[in-house]
């Protein structure tokens, strides 16, 4: 279920409900004249994930930016692996919109698609015994302005959570002495190779 019922009171008809899919925030939920509104942000709800009892699943979208021979990847501080900007692809939203959404999003750069580099799934233990499966789509992307490779740092408000994203360029060779994932992206990055699928199996 999306939503799991705590409590409720049948003269107010108020309902308050703790949200599975994302941050655990108690939200209201109000039934007037059999019409439910569920009162949590449209964009968390729309996310294109599923939490159950045997699994999860999430599809996301994430962009490669080159610039002078250098790589923007990112850390939010909440795991010690770098990875490239990207998020949840919503309902009704093409991984290419998705990915230029996104990135914006985390970054403040703004970027057109050039081409799908892969698209990666991965398996891996969600915590509990039970497998965590991502599809995600990567996309080198263009700034449609002139930037400089600078580090930078930048403070998102990600739904109401606040993520401090610690951002670094680096070249190819140093991508490859890091912890960056999923690392099968630096095949595609080394070799010029576009449109590429990958299953990195990491319950196994």
């Amino acid at each position: 279920p999306i939503v799991k019922w705590i409590s409720q009171s049948s003269s107010e008809r108020l309902w308050r409900v703790r949200v599975l899919l994302g941050a655990p925030k108690l939200y209201k939920l109000q039934c007037v004249d059999c019409e439910r509104l569920l009162n949590i942000g449209e964009k968390m709800a729309r996310d294109v994930k599923i939490w159950k009892d045997d699994g999860a699943f999430k599809l996301r979208t994430c962009g490669v930016v080159e610039v002078d021979g250098k790589y923007l990847i990112g850390n939010s501080g909440e795991c010690d692996f770098w990875s490239f900007p990207g998020g949840h692809v919503t309902i009704g939203e093409s991984t290419d919109d998705a990915v230029v959404r996104e990135f914006f999003e985390e970054t403040k750069i703004e970027t057109e698609t050039e081409k799908l580099l892969a698209d990666i799934q991965l398996f891996w233990d969600r915590g509990d015994g039970k497998p965590f499966h991502e599809v995600g789509f990567y996309y080198l992307l263009k700034p449609k302005r002139k930037i400089e490779a600078k580090d930078f740092v930048y403070e998102e408000n990600d739904g109401g959570k606040i993520k401090h994203h610690v951002y670094k360029w680096l070249t190819l060779e140093e991508l490859k002495n890091i912890d960056i994932r999923p690392p099968e992206l630096l095949i595609c990055l080394e070799n010029n190779l576009e449109r590429q699928h990958f299953v990195h199996n990491m319950m196994k």
